[in-house]
């Protein structure tokens, strides 16, 4: 069961990704309460972008690849109206405004590292890298990228999220016969991992 929350308090937009989430509370007598990262549908590119978000992070659950725990989480219309009044920057009012309902939200976790560009994986990080880079492929997510890895870590375990732009198969017009091949796939050339896997470097 996906869990539901109403978001009771608006902390702040973050100041990573391009599609402004923000950064949402849920106050209330359960295991629920707590801090949400929302991906506000009203700042996505695609449509399908928060089932993305949603089948992305349940199938890498099944999988045994961390990922934030995923939660739908309901914008009322008097706190967008709050958020969107005491916003100084339109472009995110607009957000706001466009994401009142249901939005795919996920658990904040406190203290995540960012993954910096050119990092290097460590021996001990080595086979869940090799298990993101095939989950990647697998739902044909072109966003983890060398230059913007869209993962941090917690000690040695990593964090997948921001999927957005997976199943982009979906899109195209001309589906390939072997989906299977993916020696032509560019965007896997670009993927964080693909450096270091592919070279077998790692550090202790």
């Amino acid at each position: 069961m996906i869990p539901r929350v109403t978001a009771t308090i608006f902390n702040r937009f973050l100041e990573t990704g391009r599609t402004s989430p923000g950064l949402f509370s849920h106050e209330g007598p359960s295991e629920l309460e707590g801090d949400y990262v929302v991906k506000l549908r009203g700042g996505m590119e695609r449509s399908a972008g928060p089932l993305c978000e949603l089948y992305a992070s349940l199938l890498a659950v099944q999988l045994g690849i961390s990922v934030p725990a995923p939660a739908i989480v309901l914008i009322e219309e008097d706190l967008a109206a709050l958020v969107e009044e005491a916003s100084t920057d339109p472009v995110q009012a607009s957000v706001i405004r466009n994401s009142i309902g249901w939005n795919f939200g996920c658990r904040f976790i406190p203290n995540l590292s960012s993954w910096p560009v050119d990092k290097k994986i460590a021996a001990a990080m080595r086979e869940d890298a090799a298990k993101v880079f095939a989950f990647d492929a697998l739902i044909q997510n072109p966003d983890r990228r060398f230059g913007n890895p869209n993962l941090g870590t917690s000690g040695n375990e990593l964090i997948i999220f921001d999927h957005e732009s997976a199943f982009s198969f979906l899109l195209e017009i001309l589906p390939s016969a072997e989906p299977w091949r993916l020696d032509s796939e560019i965007y896997l050339d670009n993927h964080v991992f693909a450096r270091s896997l592919r070279g077998g470097t790692s550090i202790k």
